[in-house]
């Protein structure tokens, strides 16, 4: 990142789990699930990896046209937190999903605090 590259993580199944919140909370903090330390010189922010997760992946599927950010034209898939980790970060591990779009559809409706 510091050399201007794109970073495109996601979950690696069977490694991590699809949570795609804890491999946030995995970029950012450098500890895998079983409490080892991954390289803490590697952490990100909660915006590096949201940026890496979002737009960074989408770039790296050659999808960047339809999928990775919101801007007209895009697909408006897109996830809602329940909390700013980004404005906030000790709220991360409070972060829970509120809603989940595809294509601009309500496909989730979870909790709202």
């Amino acid at each position: 990142l510091r050399a201007g590259a794109r970073v495109a993580i996601g979950s690696d199944t069977p490694v991590e789990t699809c949570d795609v919140l804890e491999g946030i909370r995995a970029a950012v903090r450098r500890v895998a699930r079983d409490g080892r330390a991954l390289h803490p010189e590697q952490s990100l922010t909660v915006e590096e990896a949201l940026l890496c997760c979002t737009r960074d992946a989408a770039h790296a599927a050659a999808a960047e046209s339809a999928l990775g950010t919101l801007a007209p034209g895009q697909l408006a898939s897109l996830t809602v937190l329940t909390h700013d980790p980004v404005g906030d970060p000790s709220l991360l591990d409070a972060c829970g999903v509120a809603a989940t779009l595809v294509r601009g559809h309500v496909v989730y409706e979870g909790r709202s605090t």
